[in-house]
């Protein structure tokens, strides 16, 4: 009995890992014209920032915010279609701009560098000890890796670790280096099928299973053996 009851513990571990879900993110829709018509970059996504830093009391205090809809019609998104590397600057809220650089490696692309810019004059910090303009900076990420011709697709949070501050996508779908004309994406590599942590736990827990299961068999077999020989 208590083995059935640390494998339905183990089993509900799992369930509860795979059923988290994350918020609803912002629509955002962003493209990147290269030459002859060429879309480069595409982008579909959903962001929240942590910005951490201090208050006129010295203590740490963490700030939060999301990207909100960008029009991008109106202005505010820019980016650079090249060989080596495709961008996308999105300025917001004013004074706010983000940039994301994407590269290429062994016919795969990823998100490699991000810079946030930032103001703590805006309401969202309270108290800022250093008020005024701030960049927070992260390189050689390697997010968002998706196959050259395909898009990247992942309904989960993906960190990216900056300098002072998390930004997490909540949604996102992204396809870099595109030689294509539109800005429909191509097949998505999702990061729902990759090898995830859960695997290794399910597997290993199955193979705990069934050591647990032959060790009990041959402890039975051996003691109706032992008694089998005593009556004789």
């Amino acid at each position: 009995m208590k083995f059935l009851a640390s494998i339905v513990i183990l089993g509900s571990i799992v369930a509860f890992s795979c059923a988290q879900t994350t918020d609803t993110p912002t629509d955002n829709h962003f493209k990147i014209n290269g030459t002859d018509g060429v879309v480069c970059l595409v982008a579909d996504m959903g962001v929240r920032f942590s910005i951490n830093y201090l208050n006129t009391d010295d203590k740490n205090m963490t700030a939060l915010i999301d990207l909100p809809s960008v029009n991008q019609t109106a202005g505010g998104v820019t980016g650079m279609c090249e060989n080596d590397t495709n961008s996308l600057t999105i300025d917001f809220l004013k004074t706010w701009q983000l940039r994301l650089f994407f590269g290429k490696d062994s016919g795969s692309f990823a998100l490699e560098n991000v810079t946030l810019v930032y103001d703590t004059s805006d309401p969202i910090f309270e108290k800022p000890k250093n008020m005024g303009m701030h960049n927070t900076t992260g390189t050689n990420l390697g997010l968002l890796k998706g196959t050259i011709g395909n898009s990247f697709l992942c309904k989960k949070n993906v960190d990216a670790m900056l300098d002072t501050a998390t930004m997490t996508f909540t949604y996102v779908q992204v396809q870099a280096f595109s030689t294509e004309k539109t800005d429909t994406f191509a097949d998505a590599d999702d990061c729902d099928t990759e090898t995830s942590e859960i695997v290794p736990i399910v597997v290993g827990c199955a193979l705990g299973a069934l050591v647990l299961i032959v060790l009990i068999a041959y402890l039975i077999g051996r003691k109706r053996a032992k008694r089998g020989y005593q009556s004789v």
